[in-house]
């Protein structure tokens, strides 16, 4: 085996380490990713339900509501 064959053998085995490296960052980027989208579509949903929550409860007038609990004889 000459010094340039070891030489190449060794350039290809560095080669497909950080192929490999950079492989496994992707993947994490983009695992990453996915879980920033999820979590900006469910913050966007507690947005939503929160606006709901608060638009029923302004425009619920107390006098027409009636807390019916099952034991009131009025």
């Amino acid at each position: 085996m000459s010094w340039l064959s070891l030489l190449l053998a060794l350039l290809k085995m560095a080669q497909s380490l950080f192929d490999y490296v950079e492989r496994n960052k992707l993947l994490d980027a983009g695992g990453a990713r996915a879980i920033q989208e999820q979590m900006e579509e469910l913050n966007g949903r507690v947005k939503k339900a929160l606006a709901a929550r608060d638009a029923v409860a302004r425009d619920a007038d107390a006098g027409k509501l009636h807390d019916d609990d099952g034991y009131r004889k009025d």
